[in-house]
């Protein structure tokens, strides 16, 4: 895929299509992955910025999607508190 031609806008509307705002931010709560009424990150912007956060096909860091989040979405994260979103075992 030809990154220069990307058509954000268009994944970005078929996203939500598939995953409306309610549905995920229940399936985040139901996961348990968002606990908090008061967390900043939600399953939205989490879901977005692992989409759309590609830093041309490079790997990303830990302060590359918090400079993501701040940017897109206004969400200010510590990298360890982004961190433990990635590598917390949620059991049921």
């Amino acid at each position: 895929m030809d990154i220069k031609n990307f058509d954000s806008k268009r994944l970005l509307a078929k996203l939500e299509k598939c995953f409306s705002e309610p549905e995920t931010e229940e399936l985040a709560r139901s996961s348990k992955f968002i606990q908090r009424k008061t967390s900043r990150l939600s399953g939205k912007s989490f879901l977005e910025m692992n989409v759309f956060d590609s830093s041309d096909g490079k790997e990303r860091s830990l302060n590359d999607s918090c400079d993501w989040l701040e940017e897109h979405c206004g969400i200010s994260m510590t990298k360890q508190s982004l961190d433990e979103r990635y590598n917390t075992v949620y059991l049921y």
